[in-house]
């Protein structure tokens, strides 16, 4: 089972009233949030999406980008801190929220993290800011109860309080023991409530299996705070590697162990390696540079797909970079005899299927060949990720390597990234350019649209709930996410207010009443800023339409 479907499953049993009286009581009489927490469908919270608006719990940048005062007047002192550092603040602010609630509950939250250690982080946050952070946190929360959403570290603020009914569920509710794997991807939080399931009488009831090298997440993680010191539980490690030939392993070692050891000096339990290598002997890791990366990667994933030992699904091609190469433009110069598809649970059942992702999302699967593009110095790590916390990416690097059985390639086109020189040693380095000419699929390929972030099954709850059908006249032209926009749209100002002969979404997604949308109109629409309705407008202005400003 999932930790969230489980989870939320116990909060709709128990109720969350405790949870939202503890919210409640960080606010003063009055405030909005009050309101809120008062009109939350108990019964509803803990979704991934709201059905009403298509808001998902993915969809922080409509957050981030809103205008209301009291957030631009509490965001501006911290965004000001870390433009002084070069830093992404919206990437920065979450994963500051993620550290926050992984670390405290909601009731230890405001004294415990103004004095809190924050191991890990690089950038210090004076007292003034980390009030502004905890304002923050706290709207956040009350927009994502506005559709009665919760994320994922927030689904175990709710659930916290509830640790002692946890404790005495009945058998049909608990287990009789229970199997965490990937721990290192949960929190100390996560951990405590976790180890409440099973019951507490019986021995050899609670397991976790993991890598601790590959925690790559912003989120608290002590063993020993979690109640699993060493004495209290009984470890063995695993040094063995099965997976990874002798070559990927070596290389991807090196990586590991220096930037593990950089983590380990800020605090982060992160272990450095020293594994047992397999017998199994292939070529080192290559990396190449090239002029044109996307095509030249594709052109090998063909060499590759012509090979006997390698079938398509068993090829996997990563961006180490989607804000400089995205998996949309991957997708969009495949060759057109190829077919590919955006990494998802069930990529083993498409045996004829490559699968192309970004690198974070590489965790838990396995390929026999492992493509990764955008390792160029200027591009990877990210330019507003601070330099004593690029350890994470080197991690999530070496998590990427280590799906591949075989062979491991890196593209870039200019200098590499510092994350290949330092595994210089353990690589082949190569230079070429596209020697075999191929056509590309066309644009209108439903795989070049790459997903927005969602998950297939989000995106798939979304497209049954607004009933957006496959083929309709401009249905490729959009991201998953701009389409809700536009059901949304069509649901409030088209549906309801105006007499049209089309009915139906479907019918209405024509250039005709494309051509006729408001600035606006799109938004008064509930949780879309200002970089949503540009991004609609960057895409109407590639079919030669532009939105109108005004209404009628």
């Amino acid at each position: 089972m999932a930790f969230y479907d489980y989870f939320s499953g116990l909060l709709h049993d128990l109720g969350p009233d405790t949870y939202l009286d503890q919210l409640s009581q960080l606010v003063p009489e009055g405030a909005a949030m009050r309101g809120v927490i008062a009109n939350v469908n108990r019964q509803q919270l803990a979704r991934e999406f709201d059905p009403c608006s298509g808001e998902t719990i993915e969809d922080w940048d409509d957050f981030y980008d809103q205008q209301h005062p009291d957030f631009k007047n509490w965001l501006r002192d911290l965004a000001k801190h870390l433009e002084d550092y070069r830093i992404d603040t919206s990437r920065y602010l979450r994963e500051e929220f993620t550290l926050i609630r992984s670390a405290f509950s909601v009731v230890e939250r405001n004294p415990g993290y103004l004095s809190f250690i924050r191991a890990g982080r690089s950038i210090a946050l004076l007292d003034d800011l980390r009030k502004d952070v905890l304002r923050l946190l706290l709207y956040y929360e009350e927009w994502m109860l506005h559709g009665e959403l919760l994320d994922v570290p927030e689904l175990t603020q709710a659930v916290q309080p509830l640790w002692r009914e946890i404790r005495d569920l009945p058998p049909e509710k608990r287990f009789r023991c229970l199997l965490v794997d990937e721990y290192q991807d949960f929190s100390t939080q996560d951990l405590r409530l976790l180890m409440w399931v099973p019951p507490r009488d019986k021995e050899n009831a609670f397991f976790i299996a993991g890598d601790p090298v590959q925690k790559i997440m912003v989120k608290r993680l002590s063993l020993t705070d979690a109640g699993l010191e060493e004495g209290s539980a009984k470890r063995v490690e695993i040094k063995k590697n099965y997976r990874n030939s002798r070559q990927i392993l070596k290389a991807a070692s090196q990586l590991a162990n220096e930037y593990g050891r950089r983590a380990a000096a800020q605090g982060e339990d992160v272990q450095v390696l020293d594994p047992e290598l397999a017998a199994r002997e292939t070529v080192p890791p290559i990396a190449l540079k090239t002029s044109v990366p996307i095509r030249k990667a594709w052109e090998l994933a063909l060499e590759c797909l012509g090979s006997r030992y390698t079938e398509a699904w068993t090829i996997c091609l990563a961006t180490a970079a989607p804000a400089a190469v995205s998996v949309a433009d991957i997708l969009a110069q495949k060759p057109a005899e190829v077919s590919a598809k955006v990494l998802s649970g069930d990529c083993i059942n498409e045996k004829d299927t490559m699968i192309v992702g970004e690198i974070h999302d590489l965790k838990g699967f396995e390929f026999n060949v492992v493509i990764i593009l955008g390792c160029d110095h200027s591009s990877f790590p990210g330019t507003g990720v601070p330099r004593d916390e690029r350890w994470r990416d080197a991690l999530r690097l070496y998590v990427a390597m280590t799906r591949a059985r075989d062979q491991v390639y890196f593209f870039y086109s200019t200098e590499p990234s510092e994350f290949l020189l330092q595994m210089k040693d353990e690589m082949l380095w190569q230079e070429g350019e596209v020697t075999v000419d191929y056509d590309t699929a066309p644009a209108a390929d439903d795989n070049v649209r790459g997903g927005a972030g969602l998950s297939s099954e989000a995106r798939e709850k979304i497209e049954k709930l607004c009933e957006v059908l496959p083929e309709t006249p401009c249905h490729a032209w959009f991201e998953e996410r701009d389409l809700d926009t536009l059901n949304r749209y069509f649901a409030k100002f088209v549906f309801g207010k105006r007499v049209l002969q089309t009915t139906t979404f479907r019918e209405w997604l024509t250039p005709a009443h494309l051509g006729d949308l408001r600035w606006n109109e799109l938004l008064q629409l509930r949780n879309v800023g200002r970089a949503s309705v540009q991004r609609l407008a960057e895409t109407l202005r590639r079919h030669g339409l532009d939105l109108r400003e005004a209404s009628r």
